[in-house]
């Protein structure tokens, strides 16, 4: 069994406190966070209000922020998707699963 104890975002870098199999790990770790974006056409995803949309990596952390940066201004264009990136991290790496304590 693995999971996180404690998850600190550094820059582009996630720092992960846990455990796997009774053992203590420390990890430095990258992560490109995904956003999501208007789209045209019929995709997989859609926002809470019905609209498609696609999903993008900008790249890394830096890079998403700068991607929201550039265009926050621009109307009739909006980025839809958890900014809290460390929040996004957790749901990828540990998806949900019961813990099972002794």
């Amino acid at each position: 069994m693995r999971f996180y104890t404690n998850v600190q975002m550094v820059g582009d870098n996630f720092l992960v406190r846990g455990y796997e199999d009774g053992k203590h790990f420390m990890n430095r770790e990258k992560f490109n966070p995904t956003l999501f974006v208007p789209s045209q056409k019929k995709t997989k995803y859609q926002t809470l209000g019905g609209e498609y949309v696609d999903a993008i990596q900008p790249g890394s952390v830096r890079d998403c922020r700068e991607f929201v940066k550039k265009y926050e201004g621009v109307e009739n264009f909006k980025i839809y998707g958890n900014t809290y990136y460390i929040y996004q991290y957790i749901s990828e790496k540990y998806p949900e699963e019961e813990i099972k304590f002794d």
